[in-house]
């Protein structure tokens, strides 16, 4: 009887169809490959073509049934879906983390400042958009203008300083400022190339100038409006928000000076809202602030320039060893003594005496002086004889002899070894002239006439006060 043959299971039938689908494509030529491929596109083109066909006729579709329905369903319908949506929306809405909320209104506050009148600071400007030495001034002019569209679009209005202004009150910090870093003046064009790193050129008031004339020029080719302060713009920059705020319904005023929220919050009115936005940089994120919420959260907000002035602001020092934070609490704990004070201030008419005492009396109440004390000097002599008791000038320098000399100092000038080797060239004597004598010291055994003998009439340690003892005792005989 013949025997059966075996059939090929599916594992094994699967690898040897595999194995010749590939010795087809070994042996098939570039021809035959580039028409299989082709044929292989056409069939996913087909089949995409198809699915969005597919796809755009069910939503279709969809959308016709979600109209039909809800054109026959009466208003009572109408109503429940409509609360059910803000039902589910309140629900979603409370239990989403601060952060998250915080995030959510940002970028919707931030929707809307991209739409509104926005007022950069030029100074912070400047600063903000970086550049490197060995590009043109062309390309930075258009870094700076690009910086300005994409950020706050071409309704911006860009505010710089007046540096030439002489009279300006903020020219002791910009001086202060420039000290660290320091530039020569550069007379450049768009063509010409940078050699000086930003912060280093910008120290200059006169490059700073040249550059803020050649931007203005090509901001003003775009669209957008550019404007110089004489001296700070700080309350120009304000000034500007408050006259766009008149015919827009959002203005937002963009930079990173304190004075300009300071400024702002004093000044706005309450029936206008403008924004103040300070924006981020590396980790830390920007912030928006509602000048409105402001004025009605700070119990202190119309008298908030002089307490920032007080405190210690571009114009004015600050206090030692005193934040504002803590002129603030001083503002809060002592409200009607502190707003005494502030009427004084804000008032017009009111004398420079009467100033000076309000202002005297501010720094002894952040002092925490006691109430015995009306006068300010003399606190502060109590206050420096209380510190020098705590420095005994024995320690400081000082030895306790009748004359008072100081002590200069109890070691050598120099190492035994090293005042050794040092000797003068005298021939006949060692007098005015000899070197040991002009630099005070005494000659060493290596000196060639006196051999240290001579002591180039310096007294020695402690001899001096002695012959200062006899002489006045023969004086008093």
């Amino acid at each position: 009887m013949p025997k059966r043959k075996r059939g090929v299971t599916g594992d094994a039938a699967r690898r040897q169809q595999a194995i010749r689908k590939r010795e087809r494509r070994v042996a098939e030529t570039d021809e035959e490959k580039n028409r299989r491929l082709s044929t292989m596109a056409q069939r996913v083109q087909y089949r995409r073509a198809e699915g969005t066909e597919q796809n755009n006729s069910r939503l279709s579709v969809t959308a016709q049934r979600g109209r039909k329905r809800r054109a026959e369903e009466t208003e009572e319908q109408n109503n429940s879906r409509l609360s059910v949506m803000a039902q589910h929306g309140q629900e979603r809405t409370a239990e989403e983390t601060e952060e998250q909320r915080n995030s959510r209104l940002s970028d919707i506050v931030w929707f809307c400042i991209k739409s509104s009148i926005n007022v950069v600071d030029g100074g912070f400007l400047l600063h903000r958009v970086q550049w490197n030495v060995g590009c043109k001034f062309s390309s930075i002019c258009d870094q700076y203008v690009s910086y300005l569209i994409k950020r706050y679009g071409e309704k911006c209005i860009v505010i710089f300083d007046g540096y030439g202004d002489a009279n300006n009150t903020k020219l002791a910090e910009q001086r202060r400022r420039s000290i660290t870093k320091m530039s020569v003046d550069i007379n450049f064009e768009e063509t010409v190339t940078v050699t000086v790193q930003q912060e280093h050129f910008l120290a200059n008031g006169r490059n700073r100038t040249r550059l803020i004339q050649l931007l203005r020029q090509k901001m003003t080719s775009k669209g957008i409006e550019t404007r110089v302060a004489k001296g700070d713009a700080d309350t120009y920059i304000v000034r500007c928000g408050l006259e766009k705020a008149i015919s827009h319904p959002t203005v937002a005023i963009i930079g990173e000076d304190v004075d300009l929220i300071m400024i702002l919050i004093s000044l706005k009115p309450a029936e206008s809202d403008i924004y103040f936005m300070k924006p981020g940089k590396g980790k830390v994120e920007a912030k928006i602030f509602s000048t409105r919420k402001l004025q009605k959260e700070l119990s202190f907000a119309q008298t908030i320039l002089l307490l920032h002035a007080f405190s210690g602001c571009d114009t004015a020092s600050a206090i030692y060893r005193k934040s504002k934070a803590s002129t603030v609490n001083l503002y809060k704990n002592q409200l009607s003594q502190m707003k005494n004070n502030a009427d004084i201030f804000y008032n017009p008419s009111s004398t420079s005496d009467a100033i000076s005492q309000a202002d005297e009396k501010m720094f002894l109440a952040i002092y925490k002086v006691p109430a015995n004390e009306h006068n300010l000097n003399n606190h502060r002599y109590a206050a420096f004889l209380k510190s020098s008791t705590k420095l005994p000038p024995g320690q400081w320098g000082w030895a306790r002899e009748d004359d008072g000399f100081p002590v200069t100092t109890n070691d050598p000038v120099a190492p035994d070894t090293i005042l050794n080797s040092i000797f003068c060239r005298c021939t006949t004597g060692c007098g005015g002239r000899c070197g040991c004598r002009k630099a005070g010291m005494q000659c060493s055994s290596v000196c060639g006439t006196c051999h240290g003998i001579s002591t180039n009439g310096a007294p020695l340690e402690g001899e001096e006060f002695e012959l200062d003892r006899e002489v006045e005792k023969s004086n008093e005989i």
